[in-house]
């Protein structure tokens, strides 16, 4: 069954057979659809900052392990014994 529209200019006409009376879009079920859009677009948002926080703090951390070991510098150049 695909996703209903709930946009306003959507009209179900008789093309739509294949729906039963029971599936037309009801307030209460818009009300619903509302609720969990915008609960998931919370969720999303809220995933996306715990994301980029743990993102710093692991580039953070990384660069102050490379310098604390040295591994930032140029490299000494070794002679070839050949």
């Amino acid at each position: 069954m695909p996703f209903p529209d709930f946009s306003e200019e959507s009209k179900l006409d008789d093309s739509n057979q294949d729906l039963s009376a029971s599936e037309f879009i009801t307030p209460e079920n818009r009300e619903r659809y509302e609720k969990a859009k915008q609960s998931a677009r919370r969720l999303y948002l809220i995933l996306l900052a715990i994301g980029l926080v743990l993102g710093i703090l692991a580039a953070i951390g990384v660069v102050s392990f490379l310098r604390q070991f040295g591994l930032t510098g140029v490299p000494v150049q070794v002679e070839s014994t050949e």
